[in-house]
């Protein structure tokens, strides 16, 4: 009663007004005046009524803790009760990660970590396993918030938070708080983000598989080597990242650590695939994307779904690759995950290009170079801007494709791979604007510390066709089919199907240079089925452009013109689905000039 009296004298002096709501509800009518009076209050009055508060609203919505925690820890906060805040927060905290809500996820981890740092404030003392039971707890909240500010793209944060973390362990003597830190510092230097350290991420993880092993830590363990396989995958040592993720897979499932299974599964199908073992490499990202849809992790199964587009573009299964690239695209707008719509958009451009749909590839190539940008992946970003400037300038806008290209930061970070990929698409498009001396100096650039094995960035590729390119020019055709033939024999080894058309293209050339006419046509036919095959147009005119001539040079003239009206049909299908600023320097080009010139 003596509230409802209250009550009613606050409504008559004007300072508060009731809701129309079943229960009696009131509300301030300014916030001044409800500031005012808040402040007036007595801190320990404060705090004791955000403790009542608190208590008998915890009590009321005991069936919906999730839907309230955020306000429980907010007043349990007030109150200055660390433990329930800590428990309201963290679960405000998993709420809001579990929809994608990162900023407010952040938020509450934030919140809980803070209330977990006042151990003072806990009038007894714990026991040791108590101790261990709040050390768990806080390591586990700095690793959630360090996950959410990662899926920010906020990799400068995450670091710092993980730094932290790594302190932290080390001045409360908690070892298990240092190796954590350890690991997701490592992690975080190894993958290709705005922090991306190889060096440092090799450091960081031979203390950190030296603590777990102390430790006696086999699901750390797991991990660190798992990590250790990024680093040598970066790095391009296959056969030793393979051995390190079949160790970190082992022990993931002796412990049935299912999250860790999926992890290592995940990137051992890129070294699979990289040693040629494709069957392999197929298995493993399809076992971690089963794993990932029943842990509901939807950031891991958009990655694995953009891997195992990247997996089937290598292999020459376009159509699963845009099935698949379009699943991880789709997913990453859901959750407003940047990392895998570039990741996935990229593919799709490339896909898009190879099969002549120039408009939609370039749209795709730009949105992954700006959301590469936006969300750290620096991986994307590069390869997106390598593949817009190379499509551009094979197009006719060769200023353009050649400044797009060279605009990319060439920092130490970045691998030789990338490096190499970019110099042989500048090199390629420097010859096709005339440039020979330039071009063989950007070639002898791109050769220096390249693994010619190692096409997994395509970078010899780019790099050898632009080299046999200049052989022809410089009147050395054996050159250029010894070049070719190495190509050939690494591509079919690996079992790659994207680029063979290119490949038997240039040796075509230097075969017809040769005035080996026979053998000459009988390469650009393998290029020609090929490229139908998987549905390329964007070589497909030009090989049958040079198989028109050949077929010319032999006296068939029948088969010359037939080579020639498809090739007309292909430029026009490009033509027609370019962007129209691209339209007339793709036509005005003086090889498309002259398959159109023969239309009569």
């Amino acid at each position: 009663m003596y509230l409802d009296s209250t009550l009613t004298q606050l409504e008559r002096a004007q300072l508060v007004r009731q809701l129309n709501d079943v229960e009696a509800t009131y509300q301030f009518r300014h916030t001044l005046t409800q500031e005012t009076i808040y402040q007036s209050l007595l801190r320990t009055t404060r705090r004791e009524i955000h403790l009542r508060v608190a208590q008998s609203l915890e009590i009321l919505v005991a069936d919906h803790l999730d839907e309230f925690a955020a306000l429980l820890a907010q007043h349990y906060g007030e109150a200055g009760d660390d433990a329930k805040t800590f428990e309201h927060a963290l679960r405000a905290g998993d709420v809001a990660a579990r929809v994608y809500a990162h900023a407010e996820a952040e938020m509450h981890y934030a919140r809980a970590i803070e209330s977990g740092s006042h151990p003072e404030r806990s009038p007894e003392r714990k026991s040791k396993e108590a101790e261990s039971k709040d050390a768990t707890q806080l390591k586990n909240v700095y690793l959630k918030r360090g996950r959410v500010l990662e899926l920010s793209a906020r990799y400068d944060d995450a670091d710092v938070n993980y730094l932290e973390l790594e302190t932290r362990g080390r001045a409360q003597n908690q070892r298990a708080l240092e190796l954590a830190a350890l690991l997701a510092r490592a992690t975080l230097h190894a993958t290709p983000t705005a922090r991306y350290d190889l060096g440092l991420a090799q450091e960081l993880l031979g203390r950190a598989l030296a603590l777990a092993r102390e430790l006696d830590d086999p699901a750390a363990e797991a991990k660190t080597l798992w990590s250790l396989m990024l680093v040598n995958y970066f790095q391009s040592n296959f056969d030793q990242a393979i051995a390190l993720g079949e160790q970190s897979l082992a022990l993931a499932r002796q412990l049935d650590a299912r999250e860790q299974m999926a992890y290592a599964l995940h990137d051992l199908s890129r070294n699979y695939i990289a040693r040629g073992r494709a069957d392999e490499g197929r298995a493993a990202i399809t076992q971690a994307r089963a794993l990932w849809r029943e842990l509901d992790n939807l950031p891991m199964l958009a990655d694995n779904l953009a891997t195992s587009a990247e997996g089937c573009f290598f292999l020459g299964e376009f159509s699963a690759a845009r099935a698949f690239a379009d699943e991880a695209y789709q997913i990453s707008i859901t959750i407003g995950n940047l990392w895998n719509q570039a990741y996935s958009r990229w593919t799709l451009g490339y896909l898009a290009l190879e099969t002549g749909e120039i408009t939609e590839g370039i749209r795709a190539l730009r949105d992954a170079v700006e959301v590469g940008k936006q969300s750290g992946f620096i991986a994307a970003m590069y390869v997106a801007q390598g593949m817009l400037g190379w499509a551009i300038g094979l197009l006719g806008d060769l200023q353009q494709g050649i400044a797009i290209v060279q605009a990319i930061p060439h920092e130490q970070t970045i691998s030789i791979g990338f490096r190499s990929w970019h110099l042989g698409v500048l090199a390629q498009l420097h010859l096709l604007n005339g440039e020979l001396a330039q071009a063989e100096t950007i070639v002898a650039r791109a050769y220096i510390g390249l693994d010619l094995n190692d096409l997994t960035w395509f970078s010899p590729i780019f790099v050898m066709l632009a080299d046999g390119e200049i052989a022809i020019t410089r009147g050395e055709p054996a050159r250029a089919i010894a070049l070719a033939d190495r190509l050939l024999a690494r591509i079919r080894e690996l079992k790659m199907r994207p680029f063979v058309f290119d490949v038997l293209l240039l040796k075509g050339k230097a075969l017809r240079a040769l005035n080996d006419l026979d053998a000459a046509r009988a390469c650009l036919i393998a290029a020609r089925e090929d490229a139908r095959d998987l549905g390329v147009r964007r070589s497909l005119w030009e090989i049958l452009a040079v198989l028109s001539a050949v077929e010319t040079a032999r006296g068939d003239a029948v088969s010359a013109r037939a080579a020639r009206d498809q090739a007309r049909e292909i430029v026009a299908h490009i033509a027609a689905h370019a962007p129209p600023e691209l339209r007339d320097a793709f036509l005005g080009q003086s090889a498309v000039r002259m398959i159109l010139a023969d239309a009569n």
